[in-house]
């Protein structure tokens, strides 16, 4: 892309020494680099899961799943129980003692406690995930997916690796065996993107269980499902599935029923597994110039996500961008929280497919590239894709740019950024024969 972009504009613009003049504005953040420090750029990932459990698992579908207030449970009567309670730590044989019921039981009750603000000893989620292990193979799908929304609701996701692992096994071995139901897939989705790996022999099981039953899921859900292939990697392999979701996500937008991050959600998906169906594209654009409640929920976020979909598979659609540009502006203008991440991307895009750009757009995206420019190696590959978008622009920030070939990351991570850069360098002296701002 930079050298499409340079050959065809940019060497004439060095040969000629034109200049191009962007001003940066002191007012587009208020917020000082120190406070920035201590805050992720990038969003939480446990704020995404609680809002996605929050939205789909937090039904009334899925009542009696998963830990909630509503779902009712033995109030600690139980003998057994309360000798285990007693027990300071509990021993794996009293836990062994327990039945099935008894077991999940108490594990409600470790999650109502977690609820509760009160802490759960560490050494005892220890032995209760070893016991979870154990008796996994003896567990129906429901109780599985229970214990695991158990596990994230004390916070433990990040620790209980070995349950996963014994969980997704069993859904590998047993899936023939298993009466899954479409909660079960989709509280596997939530546990694939949890956990960030998608077992390779459910990947196509999933896949063909909701081409079979899309109707049965809402357009939440799918982009739930959509989530898990896209954070681990995995593209969907079936034309099929990916027709029947790109019509759900035209049904859930034309009826109001999906929010504006689950269709990023769908969008990133479909364009990870190259769907660039042109009516789907082109229908979507209508629809989403005519949902003025999607638009007052719409972030940069959201609109870096619809042009980086449609930028990705060369398809445009002039009418879309403009309202995203003009949504854009007004958000930057307004103060909006924004990423370098959604700013750059809304700039190649608009770059990529010569679309119409707007001065404050490009001058808020200097200024935050500039602000934070700390970052540059932790997420070089953010600063790399909007640099190339402002160099479709003819824009060169020699201090930026300098500070990118002097940045140290890794070649394993950022291969693909490896070979852009060195790219980037044939140039570099051609570059500085121009002036920069």
């Amino acid at each position: 892309m930079l050298l499409r972009s340079l050959t065809c504009s940019s060497v004439q613009t060095c040969l000629h020494l034109q200049t191009a003049s962007v001003t940066v504005s002191e007012k587009p953040c208020t917020e000082s680099v120190k406070n920035l420090k201590h805050q992720s750029v990038f969003p939480v990932h446990e704020m995404i899961l609680n809002q996605i459990r929050h939205d789909i698992l937090l039904t009334d579908a899925y009542k009696h799943r998963v830990v909630d207030k509503t779902r009712p449970h033995k109030e600690m009567l139980n003998d057994k129980l309360n000798t285990l309670n007693q027990s300071d730590p509990p021993t794996k044989q009293q836990l062994k003692a327990f039945t099935l019921q008894e077991l999940n039981d108490f594990i409600l009750e470790l999650a109502d406690m977690t609820l509760s603000q009160k802490k759960v000893d560490t050494d005892l989620m220890r032995i209760v995930e070893d016991e979870c292990c154990f008796r996994a193979k003896n567990m129906a799908s429901a109780e599985l997916l229970f214990v695991a929304d158990a596990f994230f609701v004390m916070r433990y996701q990040h620790h209980c690796f070995r349950f996963y692992s014994a969980m997704f096994r069993e859904f590998e071995h047993r899936w023939t065996d298993m009466t899954i139901q479409k909660e079960d897939v989709v509280q596997l989705a939530m546990c694939i993107v949890t956990w960030r790996k998608f077992p390779v022999h459910l990947v196509r099981n999933i896949e063909q269980f909701v081409c079979s039953n899309i109707d049965k899921f809402s357009a939440g859900e799918l982009s739930l499902i959509c989530s898990a292939f896209f954070m681990t990697n995995t593209s969907f392999g079936n034309v099929e599935v990916m027709d029947k979701l790109a019509s759900a996500v035209l049904h859930g937008v034309a009826c109001g029923e999906l929010k504006a991050y689950q269709l990023g959600s769908v969008l990133k998906a479909l364009r990870h597994a190259h769907f660039a169906k042109l009516s789907f594209c082109d229908n979507l654009g209508k629809l989403l110039n005519n949902s003025p409640d999607l638009w007052t929920e719409f972030m940069l976020i959201d609109l870096s996500n619809i042009a980086f979909a449609y930028a990705s598979l060369r398809i445009s659609h002039p009418i879309l961008f403009a309202r995203i540009l003009s949504h854009a502006v007004k958000l930057i203008e307004n103060q909006t929280f924004m990423r370098i991440k959604d700013v750059g991307r809304i700039v190649w895009s608009f770059g990529l497919l010569q679309e119409p750009q707007d001065k404050v757009v490009q001058d808020q995206l200097l200024f935050i590239l500039r602000r934070d420019v700390y970052l540059m190696e932790q997420f070089t590959e953010a600063f790399t894709e909007a640099l190339l978008g402002l160099a479709m622009q003819k824009i060169y920030p020699v201090d930026l740019l300098q500070r990118l070939f002097m940045t140290k990351f890794l070649r394993q991570k950022y291969g693909t950024v490896i070979t852009v850069l060195s790219c980037m360098k044939m140039f570099q002296s051609l570059i500085q024969t121009t002036c920069f701002f």
